[in-house]
């Protein structure tokens, strides 16, 4: 599962972000379409790892798409094979994301 080592690696992100002494609250990620992550199988490999009063955020950012007949750019929630003015000749936009975007803890 893609999920589950994605989870083991911001998880040990997260705690080197840590101070001694206080607790980690919350991890919010950002991440890109072209990952693939379910966020449904994002958590539940968060929760595998026993992280249950540590809350996890996951915002996946929508396509950002670009016709290169008439230059539009554009974001929607699914690839889109064609643009509004007919042309097939539509290409994706970064979509790797994969951020560890904020931690929130308590002192």
């Amino acid at each position: 599962m893609n999920e589950q080592s994605i989870a083991e690696a911001t998880l040990e992100l997260a705690r080197d972000g840590v101070p001694a002494g206080a607790t980690l609250r919350s991890v919010q990620m950002i991440v890109g379409p072209m990952r693939g992550i379910d966020p449904q199988f994002m958590h539940l490999a968060w929760q595998a790892l026993g992280q249950a009063d540590v809350a996890l955020m996951v915002c996946v950012l929508p396509w950002t798409l670009q016709c290169a007949a008439c230059g539009r750019r554009w974001e929607q929630s699914e690839l889109a094979e064609r643009c509004d003015c007919g042309s097939a000749k539509v290409t994706p936009i970064g979509g790797n994301e994969l951020e560890l975007h904020s931690i929130e803890i308590d002192d």
